[in-house]
């Protein structure tokens, strides 16, 4: 999963997460999707900064 699917990912996680009132599952489903773009986020800053590095190019893939 590359940064941008991630993203995607947490954006599905957060719509899902409104389709519950409150409660543990809104919860543990909030922390997945910030998990999501937290790795975004790393996957974004990584490319910037190392763009010539293969090994985030392999991880951002």
């Amino acid at each position: 999963m590359n940064g941008p699917d991630h993203y995607r990912e947490g954006e599905r996680l957060l719509r899902q997460c409104t389709e519950f009132g409150s409660g543990e599952r809104r919860g543990s489903i909030a922390t997945e999707a910030n998990a999501h773009f937290l790795a975004a986020l790393v996957a974004l800053h990584a490319a910037e900064k190392q763009p010539e590095s293969v090994k985030w190019q392999e991880a951002t893939q």
